[in-house]
C-alpha cells in the first residue's frame, strides 16, 4: 500500500466567498497536501483571512482535529500549532504543520489498512474550522515535501519562512507566541500532534508522547529553523527534542555524513 498524501481540510475555499455561503455554519478549506518520504519531514502553513465591517464579532480560536487520524501510517506523525492574529480590518486564522516520517518503520498496519479499505490510501483528513460570521474569507496554503532537505534559498522556502516568521512570531522571536521564560503563550494558541494510535513514541521509558508544554518547546525550535532558513536543522531538532533517530542514519541529531539528494518537489496543491 502507497501512502503519499495528506488531505487537510481547513476553513474556506479558494478566493473570496461570503461566510453565508459555508454549510453548517461553518467555514471551510480544502488542500492536498504530501507526506515526506521516510526520514524526512513535510511542512506546511495555512493562513486564512476575514474581513468584516464588525471585526470583533469574527472568533477568536480556529480549530484543527485529525477524524481519521487512524489512517496514518505507523511510521508518521503530524504536530500542529493554530492561532489567530488581529487585523485593521479583521483577523487572519493561521495553521503550521509539521508531518514527520520515520526512517525503519513498517509501512501499514491492520488498522491503517482497514482504514483505507474506505479512504483514499494514505489520505488523513485534517479539519480546521470556526463559526460561521458575515465576512469574506481568503485562503493561502504552502507546503514543501521533504523540506529538511529544502534548498534554503528556494522561491518555497523563502515563502515558508516569510509565513511562519510573520504568523509565529513576534519581532522575529517565537517565545512570545508559544509562551516560554515564565510568560503565558497568545490566548489563540493551540498545540498538539496527531498518529494512527500506535506509531512509534516521542522519547522513551515513561515518556512516550508530547505533553501540550513539550509541543511547544519543539514547536519552538522547528519554527527558529525555518524563519533562520536552516531547513537542514529541521531533522536533527526534532530528534534532539523527542529523543527518537528519525533519519535513521544510527544518531540522534546532525548525522555523520549530510545526505546529498534534495526533493522539494510538493504540487500542484488543489484547493476545492
Amino acid at each position: 500500500m502507497s501512502y503519499r498524501r495528506i488531505l487537510l481540510v481547513a476553513l474556506t475555499s479558494a478566493g473570496v466567498i461570503p461566510a453565508s455561503t459555508a454549510a453548517a455554519n461553518t467555514v471551510r478549506l480544502r488542500a492536498t497536501i504530501p507526506l515526506p518520504k521516510a526520514g524526512h519531514m513535510t511542512v506546511a502553513a495555512l493562513r486564512m483571512n476575514a474581513t468584516a465591517d464588525d471585526p470583533a464579532q469574527l472568533p477568536l480560536s480556529v480549530k484543527l482535529r485529525a477524524p481519521n487520524a487512524a489512517m496514518l501510517p505507523p511510521s508518521v506523525k503530524v504536530l500542529f500549532a493554530t492561532r489567530s492574529i488581529p487585523t485593521r480590518a479583521g483577523r487572519r486564522y493561521v495553521a503550521a504543520v509539521f508531518v514527520v516520517r520515520k526512517a525503519g518503520s513498517s509501512a501499514a498496519t491492520p488498522q491503517a489498512s482497514i482504514a483505507v479499505a474506505t479512504h483514499p490510501p494514505g489520505a488523513l483528513d485534517l479539519v480546521m474550522w470556526m463559526s460561521e460570521r458575515e465576512a469574506e474569507w481568503t485562503s493561502q496554503v504552502v507546503a514543501i515535501r521533504n523540506a529538511d532537505k529544502a534548498k534554503r534559498r528556494s522561491r518555497r522556502s523563502s515563502t515558508l519562512a516569510d509565513l511562519f516568521k510573520r504568523d509565529f512570531t513576534q519581532d522575529g522571536d517565537p517565545g512570545p507566541v508559544f509562551g516560554g521564560d515564565g510568560q503565558p503563550p497568545d490566548p489563540t494558541l493551540d498545540t498538539g500532534h496527531y498518529d494512527d494510535g500506535h506509531s512509534f513514541g516521542w522519547g522513551t521509558g515513561r515518556r512516550l508522547a508530547l505533553p501540550p508544554p513539550d509541543v511547544m518547546r519543539v514547536e519552538i525550535d522547528l519554527v527558529e529553523d525555518l524563519i533562520e532558513r536552516q531547513p537542514g536543522q529541521l531533522m536533527p531538532d526534532l530528534e534532539v527534542a523527542t529523543a527518537v533517530d528519525l533519519d535513521g542514519d544510527g544518531t540522534i541529531g546532525p548525522g555523520p555524513a549530510p545526505q546529498q539528494q534534495i526533493d522539494t518537489r510538493v504540487g500542484p496543491v488543489v484547493i476545492t
